[in-house]
């Protein structure tokens, strides 16, 4: 639910704030100090990083490694991001620093459990073009024009596959017999 529901937060915020512009903006000016939209968009962070850690403790649980360690990363910034709005300062620079971290760690999730020995093929290609992906867009934000269409690209790819392997633990293991099976038990299937 983290995931879903920072997208419509973003989407939805987004078309109701007179002004803002989803193409050149931040997300992070939703919740702006100040703003009217200010607490529905923190609501959305902290929703947001509660539910990687939810995902992040599951996948530590089933697929024990450092893609657990790097979910938990991205939960702790996202919650900087939250507490440390733009236009105030000292803030400004916590805010950008936990919004690096934040970008990293969601780019590290699905490459380090991509190279999780027993990683089934598709999951690891998947996974690996999601953490380029998600990776390029995020770094475009800082040097392309129009950093609001990159920062949802890079940020809804990522969590589109946060949104993937969850439903692949809730699922639990494949009904097919071990031999066949190409990816773990708690991994989506090939």
């Amino acid at each position: 639910m983290g995931p879903v529901t920072f997208v419509v937060g973003w989407a939805v915020l987004g078309q109701r704030r007179e002004g803002y512009s989803p193409v050149d903006q931040a997300i992070s000016i939703l919740a702006e100090a100040g703003s009217s939209t200010r607490a529905p968009m923190t609501l959305a962070f902290a929703t947001f990083a509660f539910g990687v850690v939810a995902f992040a403790t599951a996948l530590a649980s089933r697929r024990p490694g450092p893609a657990a360690i790097a979910g938990f990363v991205t939960a702790v910034a996202t919650l900087g991001v939250a507490a440390f709005p733009v236009g105030d300062g000292l803030a400004d620079q916590l805010h950008g620093l936990s919004a690096v971290v934040g970008y990293a760690g969601l780019a590290a999730l699905p490459t380090l459990d991509a190279l999780r020995p027993g990683t089934g093929h598709r999951w690891r290609v998947y996974s690996l073009a999601t953490a380029v992906l998600a990776g390029g867009f995020l770094i475009a934000t800082a040097v392309a024009p129009h950093p609001g269409v990159w920062q949802r690209l890079g940020l809804g790819v990522g969590d589109l596959w946060i949104v993937v392997a969850a439903a692949g633990i809730v699922s639990g293991p494949s009904a097919a017999p071990s031999t066949t099976r190409s990816n773990p038990p708690g991994e989506p299937s090939d």
